[in-house]
């Protein structure tokens, strides 16, 4: 389930997430 949502994070929100920390420093290859 966690990954799924951090997937869906990655997929239509990776700066947010980013910005928010939720995961670690920005990887545009797992934003794809």
């Amino acid at each position: 389930a966690e990954s799924q949502k951090m997937a869906y994070k990655a997929r239509f929100q990776p700066i947010e997430a980013y910005r928010q920390g939720e995961w670690g420093p920005f990887d545009p290859d797992q934003a794809r």
